[in-house]
């Protein structure tokens, strides 16, 4: 209903009522001088019958009371009082039926009232319930179209939102075309940098005839944690641009887990760090389990890096009706308390920290330990060429050029790591809808935890 045709109806339904009173009081009115009418002629009537031959004397002393002329009505009234004939008894003709008439005449106005107020309640309902169901298409992209011109209350709020959505609209399609450029260059560079790498690898394995030299050794190394490097960034690559896919399958949590400790247990083994992973059958999430095992391998490394030798890190997770939540912690030195809000940040290297590969896990405002080695890697484990699949493989070492037995680099020879690990697993949890955070202990120690949706049919975006 448009904003004129409200007032109209308003402005008619007010001359209706008005115009109904007043019907209703000439009614009343008619009524009323029919009634005193009857109650004349009755009295004119027993009069004659009283007194024969005097009716025109009667009918003048009536005509003169009915009139008001003469002085006898105090008289009069006092006569009528001292019979107990009082005015109230005039009232009793008004009989049930008046009683009636009235009250289903007020009735008649209030149920009119409440009509137009549940009519009026009606309207607004659905016109909030349209404009909630257009923003709710918008929120979903579903391409909500206009909405039916009109002019009433809602209009003003219907412009706004109509201006506001259309802003985050172009806001949106601005910013999907800025990342799907950043994911292409991404892409570009990383492409243009995995040909000279590899040809680097080829041509020092092909010097390297004995197999120990120092030099090739290290440029091996070197082109190894560059080969990762660039595999990291195809993979954000591929995130940004949306191209990468994850399987929506009930995942056993136990079954993931183990899935990345089997691939970080060389650098445990070699700083003696026990890992503690219990087995709580039944509990599961809705996810990609290879994807979620390399989200953890970060997560796992990233603990094993800062941990002490001989220390500790320590799984546990369960579910409720929402959610499975997973937590690692570790007995290390914990996140620098600056530095905390920043570590999911790719690229983001703390002032203190130092590492080995891209997505290692280093790099993120806390002392790393001792006894990491150059190689050790626990970012994307894919054979290079492969872009489908992480390639989590069972036993596997966390990294390339790294035997289980090596000895530990010292410290000072460590580069610092490209702060890709942790930003790498928080981007998969959040791209199977869960949600990731950091935090210090109160007894000390580093604390991730991890909230996955349980196993419900959804659909990631």
């Amino acid at each position: 209903m448009s904003r004129t045709s409200g007032r109209s109806a308003a402005i008619g339904f007010a001359a209706g009522f008005a115009l109904g009173g007043v019907l209703a009081a000439c009614a009343y009115v008619a009524w009323a001088a029919g009634r005193q009418y009857g109650l004349l002629a009755r009295l004119a009537g027993q009069l004659s019958r009283r007194w024969p031959g005097n009716e025109t004397e009667i009918v003048g002393m009536i005509k003169a009371a009915s009139e008001g002329v003469g002085d006898g009505a105090a008289a009069g009234m006092e006569l009528l009082r001292s019979y107990g004939f009082e005015p109230v008894r005039l009232a009793s003709g008004f009989g049930p039926g008046m009683v009636l008439l009235t009250l289903a005449g007020l009735g008649a106005f209030l149920g009119i009232l409440w009509w137009a107020w549940r009519r009026e309640r009606r309207r607004k309902i659905l016109r909030i319930g349209e404009l909630t169901a257009y923003l709710e298409q918008s929120n979903r992209k579903e391409g909500a179209g206009l909405l039916a011109g009109r002019e009433d209350d809602f209009s003003p709020l219907q412009d706004e939102i109509y201006k506001t959505v259309t802003a985050l609209r172009l806001a949106a399609e601005r910013e999907e075309k800025a990342r799907r450029e950043f994911a292409d260059r991404l892409a570009d560079v990383a492409h243009q940098i995995k040909t000279p790498v590899t040809s680097i690898a080829i041509t020092a394995q092909a010097l390297d005839r004995t197999g120990n030299d120092p030099g090739l050794n290290r440029i091996r190394r070197q082109t190894e944690r560059l080969e990762q490097l660039v595999e990291t960034l195809l993979t954000f690559a591929r995130i940004d641009s949306g191209a990468l896919r994850l399987e929506n399958k009930a995942v056993d949590v136990y079954t993931a887990l183990e899935l990345a400790a089997e691939t970080v247990e060389p650098v445990l083994h070699r700083r003696q760090i026990d890992l503690e992973i219990p087995n709580h059958p039944g509990i599961s999430f809705s996810g990609d389990l290879e994807w979620t095992a390399q989200a953890f391998i970060n997560l796992f490394k990233n603990c094993a890096d800062h941990a002490p030798q001989g220390g500790r890190i320590a799984v546990e997770y369960g579910e409720n009706p929402l959610y499975t939540e997973i937590t690692v912690r570790d007995n290390g030195p914990g996140f620098a308390p600056e530095e905390l809000p920043y570590i999911f940040q790719r690229f983001y290297q703390g002032k203190r920290s130092v590492g080995d590969e891209p997505g290692s896990g280093a790099g993120d405002g806390r002392d790393a330990g001792e006894g990491v080695s150059h190689g050790e890697e626990a970012g994307q484990a894919v054979s290079h060429g492969e872009e489908a699949r992480p390639g989590v493989s069972h036993g596997e070492a966390a990294g390339p050029g790294v035997s289980p037995g090596s000895s530990p680099a010292p410290r000072l020879n460590r580069e610092k790591g490209a702060g890709l690990g942790l930003a790498l697993a928080k981007s998969v949890i959040e791209l199977q809808g869960g949600f990731i955070e950091a935090r210090n202990l109160p007894e000390g120690g580093a604390c991730f935890t991890v909230r996955l949706y349980c196993h419900r049919d959804v659909t990631f975006l």
